[in-house]
């Protein structure tokens, strides 16, 4: 078996492309941050949760169950379930 055929090419990205997904993670930190202060997270705890989950469907669900006032634990177990 001849193994240049196993070859990897190295992905090329336009710069149109890496704008794009810039421009949607900022949408989607800016709607969290915003999130965040209307439910009264502390500036740490939004900063703490931006950096270890990495998962901004999890974030959004915790804050906005808090916003929904319901228990933070339940809110929490919520944003795990994603």
């Amino acid at each position: 078996m001849n193994m240049s055929s196993f070859r990897i090419s190295k992905p090329v990205w336009s710069a149109a492309e890496s704008w794009s997904i810039a421009a949607a993670v900022l949408v989607v930190g800016v709607s969290y941050g915003a999130l965040a202060v209307q439910a009264g997270v502390p500036p740490w705890l939004t900063v703490a949760l931006a950096v270890t989950v990495l998962a901004a469907s999890a974030e959004l669900l915790f804050v906005g169950g808090l916003i929904a006032e319901v228990s933070p634990l339940a809110a929490a177990l919520g944003a795990l379930v994603v």
